[in-house]
């Protein structure tokens, strides 16, 4: 038997059960004690790295429930045991043949369902609302309730209050929101622009509730930019908060000293309108409506559409000749849309080439006109990712490609100043599909139809989740 098996059946003797429980028999097992006519509880609670446990892993609490109430104060636990995980890589103490499945155990957490990539940092969304983040930490990004430059290169499981899960999850410059499970909003990081939407300009370690957006509206939709979010409502409206130094707010104003600290709802995408998703990132804002028409608003918003080369402070449609707009992504200082004959544009900078296009031109440079992205072979993409300086796609034949900035290898590639024309990401044979493309500043994740995730690129923070600081200029498969 196991170490782990070992200090479990020791524990349940102690509380007083024996054995390895799956979630199902942990629930019929909470049987009255005859001698008291209360309950025994047993509960598993995810241990975070630290003090108790190197690499995190679980804390075990037992005990009896003197109130009644499923739950173990601290007056009623007897014992208080944890079963760590082992060093990075390895699958820890326990082992599923020598064990119960660890996933039954609550030792391990279901798949990945959403990964989400900041500035300098990533966080992931489960299949069962819970979340992880790993990477930079500087203003607590990581929501594991502290600060440190340098962040955290293990992989780490953020708390969300009161007991709520996530449904949607997006990852700013420095920050994060979720949807929690009840249609309210929780943010954490960086919050000295009002970017937390909390009302103030604190910044927050853990998850903090932003505050709410009218009487019985829910958030469906969430999207951050470096240092601001916006949302769709649950009655088709939309509302942003943080920073506005840009006109990313779209309230008609620049203002480059203090945020919007609460959610500023947005006349243009009043209740009712026919909004249907809002991309955030960088400085900029884009919304799609049902019928395929695109605005957008923010840093240099309509940089290679037009000759206007100002920022947008309230949402300004997009032409698209005809053909309707099915995505959108805003990358650092670019936009790129998907179209809905599989055809990418994008506009803004074209410095790294991350118009892809096949050359580049100097920040300053004038107006140049959209064009269509040629992927080969007459191929047409499935979806569009902007980064900072850099922009990947899915293609029909699910090839990824990647075009713009590879200082750090983030094209998956030898790293070079720039490519200007889209490249192929090697070393993917034998994955499965790959599902979604998320870009930070200098790094590239996709999740794959298995729920399998690689990452490359910029790893300075450890935002590959790598367990190192190593950059990479090809995939690395993540052990999550």
């Amino acid at each position: 038997m196991s170490m782990k098996c070992l200090l479990l059946a020791t524990l349940f003797v102690l509380a007083p059960l024996s054995g390895c429980l799956s979630s199902e028999e942990k629930a019929t097992s909470d049987a009255e004690d005859p001698k008291t006519g209360f309950n025994s509880l047993i509960d598993m609670i995810n241990e975070p790295i630290g003090e108790n446990c190197a690499y995190g892993g679980v804390m075990i609490v037992s005990g009896i429930d003197l109130d009644g109430d499923l739950n173990l104060s601290d007056g009623e636990i007897d014992n208080t045991a944890y079963i760590c995980n082992g060093d990075p890589g390895e699958d820890g103490i326990c082992n599923i043949e020598e064990c119960c499945n660890l996933a039954d155990c609550e030792n391990q957490t279901s798949s990945v369902d959403q990964l989400t990539g900041g500035g300098w940092h990533t966080c992931m969304l489960r299949e069962d609302g819970t979340v992880m983040c790993w990477g930079n930490n500087y203003y607590g990004q990581i929501g594991v309730g502290y600060t440190n430059a340098s962040g955290g290169v293990n992989p780490v499981d953020v708390t969300l209050y009161g007991g709520h899960t996530a449904i949607q999850l997006s990852a700013g410059g420095f920050h994060n929101c979720a949807i929690l499970d009840d249609g309210s909003v929780a943010c954490w990081g960086y919050n000295q622009a009002g970017t937390l939407g909390d009302g103030t300009y604190d910044n927050r370690y853990v998850p903090s509730p932003t505050l709410g957006f009218g009487a019985g509206l829910d958030a469906v939709l969430l999207s951050s930019g470096y240092y601001h979010t916006c949302a769709l409502l649950s009655d088709d409206s939309i509302s942003c908060w943080g920073s506005n130094e840009f006109g990313q707010i779209g309230n008609g104003e620049i203002d480059g000293n203090l945020g919007v600290s609460t959610p500023y709802s947005i006349p243009e995408f009043g209740p009712g309108s026919n909004a249907s998703l809002i991309r955030a990132g960088g400085h900029a804002t884009c919304a799609v409506t049902t019928d395929g028409e695109l605005y957008c608003w923010g840093y240099k918003a309509l940089k290679g559409v037009t000759g206007n080369n100002q920022h947008i402070s309230s949402p300004t449609h997009i032409p698209h000749s005809g053909t309707n707009v099915t995505d959108v992504s805003v990358g650092g200082y670019h936009t790129c849309a998907l179209l809905e004959n599989g055809t990418v544009m994008c506009w803004g900078r074209n410095d790294f080439g991350q118009r892809g296009l096949g050359y580049t031109q100097s920040a300053s440079d004038s107006f140049t006109e959209r064009e269509v992205i040629d992927f080969g072979n007459n191929r047409t993409a499935l979806q569009v990712s902007a980064g900072t300086h850099h922009s990947c796609a899915i293609l029909e034949d699910w090839e990824i490609v990647c075009w713009g900035n590879n200082t750090y290898g983030q094209l998956g590639n030898t790293p070079s100043n720039h490519e200007a024309n889209p490249i192929s990401v090697p070393g993917l044979d034998g994955m499965a599909k790959p599902e979604n493309l998320f870009l930070g500043n200098f790094h590239t994740c996709v999740v794959f139809e298995d729920k399998s995730v690689s990452c490359w690129g910029r790893n300075v923070n450890g935002q590959i989740g790598d367990y190192t600081t190593d950059d990479s200029s090809v995939p690395v498969i993540l052990d999550l």
